[in-house]
Order: C-alpha cells, then structure tokens, then sequence
C-alpha cells in the first residue's frame, strides 16, 4: 500500500479577509481542519465531508499575524501549513 498523505492548498496567503482551501482528497472520507494561533489556542475549526474539496474560511475577524493550518482527515492522515493574516 503507498503511503498516502492528507494534502490541501490554501490561497491567498497572505489573506485578509478570507481564505480559500483546496483540499485533495486522498480518499472518500470526512476530515477536520483547525486554525491555530502562535499561543497554540484553537481560533476556528471545522469538519469536512469526503464530497467537498474547497472551503472558504471567513478570517475576517482575526488579527494580524501567523498561524497555522491543521487538517486530519478521519483516518489519521495530516498535514499543517502556516498562514498569515495580514490587512
């Protein structure tokens, strides 16, 4: 079995208002994003169903600055990017 990897793309990054994610769905499951910021508290979450592939993350409310990215799809895939909210 190949070793398989939960991947996505996020644009813009930098963002200001919001943030697209293209997720390239390893299989048919649901998975769960998380939004961290550097004091590694939760600042938004959502979960996702194996038929959608883009999301559009409204980080209109968020200040400035870098955080990162955290999908885990249900099968324990996972991958983290850092982004940054700038305005």
């Amino acid at each position: 079995e190949p070793n398989q990897t939960a991947n996505f793309l996020v644009y813009p990054n930098p963002a200001s208002d919001f943030m697209n994610i293209y997720l390239e769905t390893i299989t048919n499951e649901n998975g769960h994003f998380s939004l961290i910021n550097l004091d590694g508290k939760e600042v938004l979450n959502f979960d996702t169903r194996s038929s959608h592939t883009t999301y559009m993350l409204d980080i209109g409310t968020l200040p400035n600055g870098y955080y990162v990215l955290h999908y885990t799809s249900q099968t324990g895939h996972t991958k983290s990017e850092k982004v940054m909210v700038m305005r």
